[in-house]
């Protein structure tokens, strides 16, 4: 079963460092900048199954942004089955649910600003990690008997220490 992720993401208090807020600009007002720079990355493989999505958007006027996410595991976005979350952390969301191992995701940020002005970013991309590869075990330690050790028997007992990360045997 596909999982469809819609996260609607509303930020009314987001104001653009430096830029003086003027709510003057009425219908005229400049729409924001297309949202930019995600994180992650665009077609990066991650290593969290509940990534912390970022951009970066600024408004031209100075307006408060809003933001609208929309995300899946597959194209094009369903806007009929949303799942809408209120948030006002600015301009990042963490996935609220754990996702699914090597399966690539589609998000999208539309960046609203107070005028009803709007800009889409670009669909982008990342890939969830594959299952836990098998790693090897540490290094052997705390040996027994001990390096340069005297008085051993001819028939020592050899002991040491070692950890399998997954737990095999």
């Amino acid at each position: 079963m596909k999982f469809k992720y819609i996260f609607f993401f509303l930020s009314f208090s987001l104001l653009i460092t430096g830029c003086s807020v003027d709510n003057t600009h009425g219908p005229d007002s400049a729409p924001p900048v297309q949202p930019h720079d995600p994180v992650p990355e665009p077609g990066l493989v991650i290593s969290s199954l509940r990534p912390n999505l970022q951009w970066q958007c600024e408004d031209p006027d100075g307006d408060p942004i809003r933001y609208a996410v929309y995300f899946s595991d597959d194209q094009p976005f369903d806007t009929d089955n949303d799942f809408i979350t209120l948030s006002q952390n600015g301009t990042n969301i963490n996935v609220p649910n754990s996702l699914d191992r090597s399966t690539t995701y589609y998000w999208r940020v539309i960046a609203m600003d107070n005028n009803g002005a709007n800009t889409m970013s670009d669909i982008w991309t990342f890939v969830t990690p594959d299952a836990q590869q098998n790693q090897p075990p540490s290094a052997p330690s705390n040996p027994s008997p001990q390096q340069g050790a005297t008085d051993v028997p001819l028939n020592p007992t050899l002991r040491w220490e070692s950890v399998d990360p997954e737990g095999d045997n």
